[in-house]
């Protein structure tokens, strides 16, 4: 056919010499080398299109002579399906109505495939599927570096994965996504694809398949290849298709291409596209598989409610679990070394707290055989103190893992590359979703004005549940149960701060939501309060001053005594009686049944004039006063806790005088008491 010049005829088509241009590009070697000295001998051909008249008039000449129809088929899908750039749709439909209509069974091997696959790309398994890495050494980054990603170095079994490569186990599904191209000017229909693998234990020293390598083709050991049925690919166009099959053998996975039926040839077996270069795949072996299962699809908690809900792990594998964790981490957590964020208490977030029953452990893991179940209580704890309905995740991540031999880090590697190994380790999470929604909060806890009651208002709020507070609960005060209602707030009522117990510093008040009996929480009372202001907690109005006076002559003989007390029950005389010129003896005591002992300052004065006047003993003094179990003046020491001193009082004339009596704390109160003292004659 060399020689022969190409005629003005229906076969030509201007894109045939941008098609034959491009084939020539990305031909093998060894066919380019052939063809250029087949056109170095000749001389005179131009392109492979002369190339189709004599084949026309060949496939003319043995329709006319009545010969094999298997020559006809050769023929037809040679012109079809290599030279279909320079043919028009018109001849395209009449060769493969040729192949249609031939009434003998059509071998494959003898016929040219059809040009459909024009690319094929290994998918990795899913991240809850896939081998886990632990690293080797190199540098380690907390974040995300493009040109790091770009040097990290992959290995397995100690030797080191081309750039991209991907791992798959025994027994797990994998994906393989093609490209599929018509470029016939009619519709293809495709019956079945499928891809061509088979299972191979080793590679050579270069990391190829050795040409004496058969591997395993069909057998148990063959990996299983899955069909996809019914796909039709219209003229001149491009779809994207992803083909599963899973390897049953520990090794090495070679895909070597796409099997097809074509809808059009029913009497014509398998059609085989290869792949340019076949893509290896390493396999691990058969990686344990678990099964995670919450009793509750979504939660919804209110703040401050404690809630209890199982957690199944079943292993639903065929590989006994070595290695079994079990963590609770926020949705946002994606540190791989993290031990459980979600399990943190804390008093601003959720958290959780996981409880296991007894079952075989292994040092700090569990171990689990096929079919074993692990059940697992889960408590979750919100905080109170969320204004709006809060929405999250909580992650319950599984890593289970089998024993493996420590990984290896591979020779003359810098040492600043990072090196990741790829370990027999699954990590599957499972969320759950969780409504946080507000509930009742202590807006304010106070003392009051006098510091003798602790006032604590409450807030409800939710804006759609009344919520109802169990005040009965605080045995220490009788206070009813009181409801709330959606948005508002509650004060309930005050409580004496003698009658709240010295080493109480919080108290848990539960609630009840009326419209759900089965929500219930507890309202977090911090009575530290009561500690930091150790003074303003006991009320001056409970001290009890007593003043004692008596007077004599000058020759022992008292003419004159009195005693007056605080406290309005007393019998007192008023005013006290004393002689004129002559020196009185005043003794004041203070004491007060508090649980806690508190210095008080004792102040005592007499009116500005000269009249009268104190000549001696201490008229500005602090004492620590209170201390008493149940009013006791005596503490478990059994030393008495009062103030007690003596002056001398001495008038200059007759009259009433006034003895002011002022107490204060710490915290700047004061009380004062007046005495009157009558002076005459006696």
């Amino acid at each position: 056919m060399a020689g022969i010049s190409l005629p003005l005829m229906e076969f030509q088509d201007p894109t045939a010499e941008g098609y034959f241009i491009s084939r020539k590009k990305i031909r093998n070697s060894h066919a380019v080398d052939r063809e250029k000295g087949e056109t170095g001998a000749t001389g005179n051909r131009a392109h492979r299109a002369q190339d189709v008249p004599p084949l026309m008039q060949l496939l003319d000449a043995v329709a006319r002579a009545g010969l094999d129809t298997a020559m006809q088929n050769v023929v037809a899908s040679l012109l079809l399906f290599e030279y279909y750039p320079i043919l028009r749709r018109e001849i395209q439909q009449m060769l493969m109505e040729i192949l249609e209509q031939s009434n003998t069974l059509i071998e494959p091997l003898t016929l040219s495939p059809p040009p459909l696959l024009q690319s094929m790309e290994v998918l990795p398994l899913p991240p809850h599927l896939a081998p886990k890495t632990v690293p080797l050494s190199g540098a380690h980054f907390t974040f995300i570096d493009t040109g790091r990603l770009k040097m990290t170095v992959l290995t397995l079994n100690g030797k080191i994965l081309p750039p991209g490569q991907v791992v798959w186990s025994v027994g797990t599904v994998g994906e393989v996504q093609l490209v599929l191209r018509n470029p016939l000017r009619l519709d293809v229909q495709l019956t079945s694809i499928a891809l061509h693998c088979r299972s191979v234990e080793t590679l050579d020293d270069l990391g190829r398949v050795g040409d004496d390598t058969v591997g395993h083709v069909v057998g148990p050991l063959a990996p299983s290849s899955y069909l996809v049925t019914g796909v039709i690919l219209p003229s001149l166009s491009q779809r994207q298709l992803r083909l599963q099959v899973q390897p049953n053998m520990r090794g090495y996975l070679v895909v070597e291409g796409v099997e097809i039926r074509l809808g059009q040839l029913s009497l014509c077996s398998t059609f085989l596209m290869p792949s340019p270069t076949p893509t290896i795949i390493p396999v691990l072996q058969r990686l344990p598989d678990v099964s995670c299962t919450l009793g509750v699809n979504e939660v919804e908690i209110f703040g401050g409610q404690t809630i209890h809900f199982p957690l199944y792990l079943t292993n639903a594998g065929m590989v006994t679990i070595e290695k079994l964790y079990l963590t609770a981490h926020d949705e946002s957590c994606q540190l791989e070394s993290c031990t459980g964020c979600k399990e943190r208490v804390s008093t601003a977030s959720l958290y959780v707290i996981l409880e296991y029953d007894s079952l075989p452990k292994k040092g700090d893991s569990h171990c689990l055989d096929p079919g074993d179940i692990l059940p697992v209580q889960v408590t979750m704890v919100a905080p109170a103190d969320n204004d709006h309905v809060l929405f999250q995740k909580v992650v319950f991540r599984t890593t289970i893992e089998l024993p493996y031999e420590p990984p290896v880090t591979p020779e003359n590697v810098p040492s600043a590359v990072p090196v990741f190994a790829v370990i027999p380790r699954r990590v599957q999470e499972t969320s759950l979703r969780v409504f946080h929604v507000p509930s009742v909060a202590v807006t304010s806890l106070e003392l009051s004005r006098d510091r003798r009651y602790v006032e604590i208002t409450v807030k409800n709020k939710s804006k759609l549940h009344t919520i109802e507070i169990l005040c009965s609960q605080l045995l220490f005060a009788s206070i009813p149960d009181a409801m709330i209602v959606a948005g508002a707030e509650y004060l309930i009522p005050p409580i004496e701060i003698t009658k709240i117990p010295s080493n109480m510093r919080r108290f848990p008040l539960p609630w009840v939501v009326r419209e759900l009996p089965e929500c219930r929480g507890e309202l977090d009372l911090d009575f530290s309060i009561l500690e930091n202001v150790l003074v303003s907690m006991e009320p001056l109005e409970d001290v009890v001053v007593c003043i004692m006076v008596s007077a004599d002559d000058g020759s022992g003989v008292v003419s004159s005594k009195g005693e007056w007390r605080s406290r309005p029950a007393s019998k007192n005389q008023f005013p006290f009686k004393l002689p004129v010129m002559k020196p009185a003896t005043v003794l004041v005591h203070a004491s007060a049944p508090w649980k806690r002992a508190v210095p008080l300052r004792v102040r005592l004065s007499m009116e500005n004039h000269l009249d009268a006047e104190i000549l001696s003993g201490p008229v500005d003094t602090t004492s620590i006063v209170g201390g008493g179990t149940n009013g006791n003046e005596h503490n478990e020491n059994g030393v008495v806790r009062y103030y007690e001193e003596s002056i001398e009082f001495f008038p200059f004339k007759v009259g009433e005088h006034v003895l002011n009596i002022t107490l204060s704390d710490l915290d700047g109160r004061e009380m004062t008491y007046m005495v009157k003292l009558q002076v005459e004659h006696l």
